[in-house]
């Protein structure tokens, strides 16, 4: 009676902390989590975040995951259009649309980099608190857009990797 039960209730969850509380975070941050994962054998990777610009760096961190087997899935963003977005339009990377009633949501990137789509409007999940002092306030609530969609795939990666690990990116 107390909770959410994701796509893959039994997967083991690993967080990887890149941002700052602030939800700012720098490559260097991000890409040192990706290696650091794909090192510790982590199987799959959730990337909910995203940037118009095609960062070195991140692209290096994310070959080299990719090279070690990781499955990555990120969110294709909200710019409503088909601009880059990275990391979910690097190759090794699936890209996740946001789906409203099994169509593109309002404002869903889309086009040539997006890989498939996910449920992503009024997805019931667990929230941070608003306030520091009440944090049993909201546990619990309603969010949309890609970046409740790629876990989703994420889950649904891990589900497939723990029935056959061997299974490839392209495979899965």
């Amino acid at each position: 009676g107390v909770g959410v039960v994701g796509v893959a209730p039994n997967v083991r969850l690993v967080p990887l902390r890149a941002f700052g509380a602030d939800g700012t975070a720098e490559d260097d941050d991000i890409a040192r989590a990706i290696i650091y994962a794909a090192d510790m054998g982590i199987d799959v990777l959730n990337l909910s975040f995203g940037d118009v610009y095609d960062a070195r760096l991140l692209r290096d961190a994310i070959e080299y995951a990719a090279s070690r087997g990781v499955v990555m899935v990120a969110s294709a963003g909200h710019s409503g259009g088909d601009a880059p977005h990275y990391p979910s339009d690097y190759p090794d990377v699936l890209s996740v649309a946001w789906l409203t009633d099994g169509q593109l949501g309002s404002r869903a990137t889309h086009g040539i980099g997006v890989d498939l789509g996910a449920p992503g409007s009024g997805i019931y999940t667990t929230m941070l608190p608003l306030d520091a002092d009440a944090p049993d306030a909201r546990q619990y609530g309603r969010r949309s857009g890609s970046s409740v969609s790629a876990p989703q795939v994420a889950a649904a990666a891990a589900l497939l990797r723990s029935v056959d690990p061997a299974l490839t990116v392209a495979s899965i």
